[in-house]
């Protein structure tokens, strides 16, 4: 993921959703972007990771749009980590329904085994 290294502000206009602010973006990956927000502080501070994507070029500056990194912030959606310990939740209550008596180790096993089974059938499923 593009980390932005440097950004500064660069004027303002008025456009058809309104007043709209100019930043220039500059990522560690070399890239220099300019991109138009709603607030006169731009949304991002230098060291944040954020996804961007080139619409055009306009008197040799590149314009486009920068965004918070697609796996973040959007409704529902849970950075890896989360979504890993989500599923091993949802697995170990899965197996603490098998009805039996089980050790720490085969409730962990019973678990692995539980998501294992899922994933093979999402796999069939696609």
């Amino acid at each position: 993921m593009p980390k932005i290294t440097k950004l500064f502000p660069a004027g303002s206009f008025v456009g058809k959703h309104g007043q709209l602010y100019k930043f220039v973006y500059e990522f560690d990956d070399g890239t220099l972007l300019q991109a138009s927000h709603k607030t006169e502080k731009s949304p991002f501070n230098v060291g944040d990771v954020a996804d961007y994507e080139i619409r055009g070029e306009y008197n040799g500056t590149k314009e486009g749009k920068v965004s918070k990194p697609e796996s973040f912030g959007k409704p529902g959606a849970t950075s890896p980590d989360t979504q890993r310990r989500i599923d091993a939740s949802w697995a170990i209550g899965q197996a603490l329904t098998m009805g039996q008596t089980q050790t720490t180790d085969q409730l962990v096993e019973n678990a692995q085994w539980i998501l294992n089974a899922r994933n093979e059938l999402m796999k069939k499923l696609q």
